[in-house]
């Protein structure tokens, strides 16, 4: 079956199921895509550090890179949020 087939069919599911088999089924797929992103980074993350675990003072010594970059970033992504509807359409 190709894509395009799968489309179709995940298009049905959501045309013959209403609102509810609608939001049924964009859960499905968030939640099978977050499941799929967090093994492949795990899987990836762990092959990349197996045997060479950072010591505490290398992960001491990273915490100001990572609040240097993090804090402007969640700062942005919390503006963001501001801009969403409050209610569904």
């Amino acid at each position: 079956m190709t894509a395009h087939g799968r489309q179709e069919m995940f298009d049905v599911v959501i045309v013959g199921g209403g609102p509810a088999g609608m939001a049924a089924a964009l859960g499905l797929v968030r939640g099978l895509g977050l499941s799929l992103g967090v093994a492949v980074f795990g899987t990836l993350l762990t092959r990349e550090l197996q045997g060479r675990a950072p010591s505490p003072a290398a992960t001491a010594a990273a915490i100001p890179d990572v609040l240097f970059w993090g804090a402007p970033a969640a700062a942005v992504l919390m503006a963001l949020l501001t801009l969403l509807p409050r209610e569904a359409h």
